[in-house]
C-alpha cells in the first residue's frame, strides 16, 4: 500500500483520515458563518431562517400561478376530471402558502430564536411561546371570517337574483329563503368561534363562560337596535298615513293601532335591552 502510494499518488485509508475535518470545515465555511455573525447551534436557526426567508417569496409566487390557472379551468370548466383537479391544486396551493408563512411562528411556538426569544427558550418558557399559537389562530379565523362574509354576500346575491329570474316561482323564493337562513346561521356560527376558544382557555387564562355570554349578549343588542329603528320608522309611516288620511276614519284608526303597537313592541325592546345587559353585568361583572 505504501508502495501505491509513492508511485502512483494514491492515498492510503489512514493517510485519506489523517486530516483535520475541522480546519476542512473553518476553511471552506468560514467566511460565510463569519457573514451571517452566528456560531454553534445558533448556526443552524440562522441559516434555517435565511433559506426559509429566500424561499418564501417563489413559493407564493408559484402558488398564486397555480391558483390562476385553477381559475381559467374553474371558469371555463371542462370536463369533471379537469374540475375535480383545479380544486384539488386550489386547495393544495392555499395550503402551502398558509405552512410557507406559519413556518417562522412555529419555529419561535415549539423552539424559539426565529423572532420570538432565543433558540431553545420555548423550553425554558413555554407560556410565552404557547400564547403564538392563540395568536395565529386568531389572525387565521379573522381570515377565514372575510372570505366566508364575501362568499355570503355572493351567494345571497346570486339566490336573489335566480329569484328575480324566475318570475315568481315558488321553488325560487324558497331557495332564497333557505338560502338566506343558512348564510345568516353560518355567520352567527362563526362569529361565536372566538368566543368558544376564549371560553375553553385556549386563548390563555382560565376557562369562563364569560365570551360566551358576552359575544351572545353582542348579537341580542344589536338584534334589539335593528327592531328599535324599525319601530321607530314604523311610528314615522303610521304618523304620515294619519296626516294623509285626514276624513278617512278606516286608515285613520288603523295607522292609531298601528303607533300603539309599535310603542309597545318598543318599550319591549328597551326593556329586554336593560334585563339582558343586566344579567351580563351580573354573571360576568
Amino acid at each position: 500500500m505504501e508502495f501505491l502510494q509513492l508511485i502512483f499518488g494514491i492515498p492510503t485509508a489512514a493517510a485519506a483520515l489523517d486530516v483535520n475535518l475541522s480546519q476542512v470545515v473553518s476553511i471552506v465555511s468560514g467566511p460565510f458563518l463569519n457573514n451571517l455573525q452566528c456560531y454553534g447551534p445558533a448556526c443552524v436557526t440562522t441559516l434555517a431562517q435565511g433559506i426559509l426567508e429566500g424561499v418564501q417569496p417563489l413559493i407564493a409566487v408559484i402558488a398564486t400561478l397555480i391558483l390562476v390557472r385553477a381559475g381559467f379551468v374553474l371558469v371555463y370548466r371542462g370536463s369533471d376530471e379537469e374540475l375535480a383537479s383545479a380544486k384539488r391544486s386550489v386547495a393544495s396551493s392555499i395550503t402551502a402558502i398558509v405552512l410557507i408563512f406559519l413556518a417562522p411562528r412555529l419555529v419561535d411556538m415549539f423552539y424559539g430564536g426565529y423572532r420570538v426569544g432565543t433558540p431553545g427558550s420555548a423550553i425554558e418558557d413555554p407560556i410565552t411561546h404557547a400564547a403564538i399559537l392563540s395568536t395565529e389562530l386568531y389572525g387565521f379565523l379573522q381570515w377565514i371570517l372575510v372570505l366566508l362574509a364575501a362568499g355570503a354576500v355572493t351567494v345571497i346575491i346570486v339566490s336573489g337574483l335566480r329569484a328575480i329570474t324566475s318570475f315568481g316561482n315558488e321553488e325560487g323564493m324558497a331557495q332564497l329563503k333557505r338560502t338566506i337562513a343558512g348564510v345568516i346561521g353560518g355567520i352567527v356560527l362563526l362569529l361565536f368561534t372566538e368566543a368558544i376558544i376564549l371560553a375553553l382557555g385556549l386563548g390563555g387564562g382560565r376557562p369562563s363562560p364569560g365570551p360566551i355570554l358576552a359575544r351572545a349578549v353582542d348579537i341580542l343588542n344589536s338584534l334589539l337596535l335593528l327592531l328599535t329603528l324599525t319601530a321607530v320608522a314604523v311610528i314615522i309611516y303610521a304618523g304620515i298615513r294619519m296626516i294623509l288620511s285626514v276624513g278617512q276614519e278606516e286608515t285613520f284608526g288603523a295607522m292609531k293601532n298601528l303607533i300603539v303597537r309599535a310603542l309597545i313592541g318598543l318599550a319591549i325592546v328597551l326593556i329586554s335591552f336593560v334585563a339582558i345587559n343586566f344579567v351580563l353585568l351580573v354573571l360576568v361583572g
